[in-house]
Order: C-alpha cells, then structure tokens, then sequence
C-alpha cells in the first residue's frame, strides 16, 4: 500500500494555523520530504506523550499494517488507527485524569490516532472543509455520532475532570470543524464511542470548493481492552 504522502512538523502551531479562528487550529503544511504512516504514528505518539510505554509500564505493541485504516478520493487525504488501550491509558493518566475515569474512557472511547488533510498540494487546489458532527460510524445496528469533545464534557461532572485535564483532551482530539487549503494537514484523536473490540464502518462527509462529498472506511475495528 502506498506510504501516505503528508508530511510532518514539530507539535505546536503549524505554519498554515491562525490562532484566532478555531477552524486552523494546529494545521500543518506539507514538507518537502514524504513520510510513511509509520513514521508519521511515531511522530503523533511523540507529541501526545505515548512513544515511551504504556502507564502499566508495558511497552505497546508496534502498529501492525492491518490495523491502518486509509482513505483517498474527492480531495480527502485520510489515514487512521486505532490506539492499544495501554496508550490510550497513558494519554489520559498523563493528563491528570484518575485511573478509574481513564479506564471508563478506554472502554466506552474506541480511541483512534489520524492524521487528516488535503490531498491536493498545487496553488489554487480546492479547499476541503470537515465538520465532524456530520460523519457517523455503523456498528452494525444503525447509524451513530461520533463521541466528540463536547460529549465527553456533557458527561463530566464540574469537579469530575480538572479544567488543565480537559484542556488537554480538547487540544488532543481532532477539531470539530477544520477548513484545508492545498497541502493543509492536521493530527489528533478521534473517540467513537463504541465498546474494545467493535467492528464498523465510518461513513465520511466533507465539502470541496462547497461541493458535498462523501466516503466510507469499513472494517475498522476498536482495540481490545488490555488494561486490566
């Protein structure tokens, strides 16, 4: 399969971010040099703090090419894959949350790292405009939401999750809402809501140039819950 083409920066604002409008919220320009995905992996678990084992003091396991799931067509250039539930354990410990509450994300999460953007790189490519609120995933009995950042905070308790952790989760999952210019990219998790080891399809919407679009990854599956 081929190595997936957007390149990488250092975590923090990316050239094509404007601060001010939530929308470019850490985009990424396209570098000179390619990346394979799982380079690209290793670059995304660096910035999120999971490259260096898992909070059990396990190391996780590399990412097995099958588990990639890949998406290319109508100016979307995507590429995800769902975390070990060691990782997902370290992301959320290391961000203050109680182990309790970790582990009830891990299980209720189905947690994926991506990486997202425009696949087209010439001057005057179209924009590619996603708002997550329009995809669902297919489990198999009907059509669901995503579970999305304000979902999880409709969940908490004010005193549940500390203000600095839930920062930290907003700025680790994918925007809701993010507009692409050519060569345009951006990294972060998804959570889907589904239960360790789910099987199911995510049905795509996004806009080019305006235009509707749409695309389907099937057969992604949730990791198995190893944290106990």
């Amino acid at each position: 399969m081929d190595a997936y083409p957007l390149g990488i920066e250092p975590m923090g604002r990316g050239r094509g971010q404007r601060k001010e409008n939530p929308r470019h919220r850490g985009i990424r320009r396209r570098t000179a040099a390619p990346w394979g995905f799982a380079l690209l992996v290793g670059a995304i678990l660096s910035s999120l703090g999971l490259a260096s084992g898992s909070a059990l003091g396990q190391q996780p396991p590399p990412a097995r090419e099958a588990d990639f799931n890949r998406w290319s067509g109508g100016g979307l250039k995507a590429e995800l894959a769902p975390l070990t539930s060691e990782q997902a354990m370290a992301f959320f410990l290391g961000r203050g949350f109680t182990s309790a509450l970790a582990r009830r994300i891990v299980r209720a999460g189905c947690v994926f790292r991506s990486s997202i953007g425009n696949a087209g790189s010439e001057p005057g490519s179209p924009s590619v405009a996603l708002d997550l609120e329009r995809w669902r995933v297919d489990p198999g009995d009907g059509l669901r939401r995503l579970r999305l950042i304000q979902d999880w905070f409709a969940e908490w308790g004010p005193a549940e999750v500390s203000k600095p952790s839930r920062i930290a989760l907003r700025w680790a999952l994918f925007p809701v809402r993010q507009t692409f210019g050519p060569g345009d990219y951006n990294w972060g998790l998804f959570t889907f809501g589904l239960a360790p080891g789910t099987r199911f399809n995510l049905h795509m919407r996004w806009r080019l140039n305006g235009a509707e679009q749409q695309g389907t990854l099937a057969g992604m599956v949730c990791a198995e819950d190893n944290t106990e």
